[in-house]
């Protein structure tokens, strides 16, 4: 095996925060502790690329957990164990399930903030909608894709017109289809 087998190419993965960032809990949100001591130069370095904002760390502990997941998956790559094997596919579909509900969290948070600007400002209301509308749900798939939209309509459907009522409906009907 060569010298560059054993390296990961992040490249691929750099715009994938999901990529770098592993949950500290499980979805049972049970944790554990690891405590370990390195030299003071690669604390320093530590410290600089988490504050140095080029990764998305935003604390030691991220850039740890990450290093430990990529460093089992290389472990798995190379030696082919099937004990690593199994635990990481059971690990990686834990991490599914959480991002998923990180996700839902984080547009239910986006909700609760567009409803409080519709109510500030009752006027614009129907254009701000429709026009977070069309920034989020590119971005979004499947069953959340499907949230979303249930969820626009459950909060903002009594302010818009009908005809911006069936838009916010056929554009998730059409996404859906081109899958």
């Amino acid at each position: 095996m060569g010298r560059d087998a054993n390296i990961f190419d992040f490249e691929e993965e750099r715009d994938k925060r999901e990529e770098w960032i592993v949950s500290a809990t499980d979805t049972s949100g049970h944790t554990a502790k690891a405590w370990f001591r390195f030299v003071p130069k690669m604390s320093r370095l530590i410290e600089e690329v988490v504050q140095g904002g080029k990764y998305p760390y935003r604390v030691k502990g991220d850039l740890f957990r990450h290093a430990v997941h990529r460093h089992m998956e290389w472990l798995r790559r190379r030696d082919k164990d099937p004990e690593i094997e199994r635990q990481m596919r059971l690990i990686k579909a834990e991490e599914e399930i959480l991002r998923e509900e990180e996700r839902i969290t984080e547009m239910m948070a986006m909700m609760n903030r567009l409803e409080s600007i519709v109510r500030s400002r009752p006027e614009d209301a129907p254009r701000v909608v429709l026009r977070y509308y069309r920034s989020v749900s590119p971005n979004l798939d499947g069953y959340l894709e499907k949230r979303f939209v249930e969820e626009m309509m459950a909060r903002f459907g009594s302010i818009l017109s009908p005809k911006q009522r069936r838009t916010l409906q056929l554009t998730s009907l059409e996404d859906r289809e081109e899958d």
